[in-house]
């Protein structure tokens, strides 16, 4: 099927757009935290030095970062709301994001602690470059240690796992199949979804990550499976080691 040229434009754009809206999110909260950790540190410290304000910013950051990316993950869901809203549009047809009955819940939640567990197997396994692993360990730590366990379910468990999973499974997979082959669309996505993981493990094992869930969602035919298997990764994630 030939697509026409202005077709693929609008739904380049339409992707990008919902990717640049969770992309802002996230940067406009960390603006924002970094100009409160300033302020606080400097009407509590006036004669601190450059450094010790930006070791009090950083540290203010880090131990809030769960209520960031909870904050940035409703603001998310409101732009698309409005978007859908705007156009007429149901989410739920558009995203085909149709329901999935409990057994299946309960079986692509148990998938996603396993794929956790070979993921932990295969990272203490293989002989990565030491830098990447001071890296992932510390980025890890810190997310798992800020804030209290309430505000790391939120974000960890449910915020991130299901924002994600609508924009790149969701709107990225779904406006990008319209102007390209599916698999281009899922290599596109999942290379992005890879790389805004940041840290060099991150990014190896939440692009093959991105192919299963992007693959299982095909075979299942709702977006609601991906974001289940991601819930029970990050769910895994949260037991202590």
């Amino acid at each position: 099927m030939v697509i026409p040229l202005s077709g693929f434009f609008v739904n380049c754009f339409i992707a990008l757009g919902a990717f640049c809206i969770y992309f802002a999110a996230q940067f406009a909260m960390s603006f924002a935290m970094t100009l409160v950790s300033e302020s606080a540190c400097m009407l509590r410290f006036p004669d601190a030095t450059f450094d010790q304000v930006y070791d009090f910013c950083e540290q203010f950051i880090v131990s809030h970062q769960c209520f960031a990316l909870i904050f940035a993950a409703l603001f998310t869901f409101t732009m698309l709301w409005g978007y859908f809203k705007a156009r007429g549009l149901s989410p739920i047809e558009e995203l085909n994001a149709k329901k999935i009955t409990l057994g299946h819940t309960v079986l692509f939640m148990f998938i996603g602690v396993i794929l956790n567990f070979a993921v932990g197997i295969i990272v203490s396994l293989i002989p990565w470059p030491e830098a990447w692993m001071t890296v992932y360990e510390a980025e890890s730590s810190q997310l798992l240690e800020s804030e209290g366990f309430v505000f790391r379910f939120l974000a960890i468990v449910l915020a991130a796992p299901i924002m994600e999973e609508v924009i790149f499974r969701g709107m990225m997979q779904t406006y990008l199949s319209r102007a390209m082959p599916a698999w281009l669309a899922a290599l596109i996505q999942c290379i992005i979804f890879g790389v805004i993981h940041g840290t060099p493990l991150w990014m190896c094992y939440t692009f093959i990550l991105g192919i299963i869930f992007t693959f299982c969602n095909k075979k299942t035919g709702t977006l609601w499976t991906s974001i289940v298997m991601h819930v029970g990764f990050n769910l895994f994630a949260m037991i202590p080691a």
